[in-house]
């Protein structure tokens, strides 16, 4: 089974916001249903739908965090410059380490 990555969750968060956005968009105009009563007569009634400010800042979060750069340029920059240089050297005992702690499939 694969982990759910931010992005998958974000994705679902943003569609869910938008479609309650929406939703609550159409249903504050004229987008009743028409109701008849026991008499015969037609009222309207119509249907709201509200997103909560929770909510609301939940979108705009997740608004934020799609607009961020998945790559950090300054440290692959940096990481650039130390390999160009030959500074650049690699802890395979950490790397080993973090392997056996993290698990070699995860």
């Amino acid at each position: 089974m694969q982990p759910i990555r931010p992005q998958d969750a974000t994705n679902v968060y943003q569609r869910q916001a938008i479609q309650g956005a929406e939703l609550g968009r159409a249903a504050g105009g004229d987008a009743g249903a028409v109701r008849r009563g026991g008499d015969g007569s037609g009222s309207r009634r119509a249907d709201r739908v509200t997103v909560s400010p929770e909510a609301q800042e939940l979108y705009r979060a997740m608004q934020a965090v799609g607009r961020q750069d998945d790559v950090r340029a300054d440290r692959v920059d940096a990481l650039k410059t130390q390999i160009e240089s030959g500074m650049y050297r690699v802890d395979a005992q950490g790397i080993a380490q973090r392997l056996v702690e993290n698990g070699f499939g995860s």
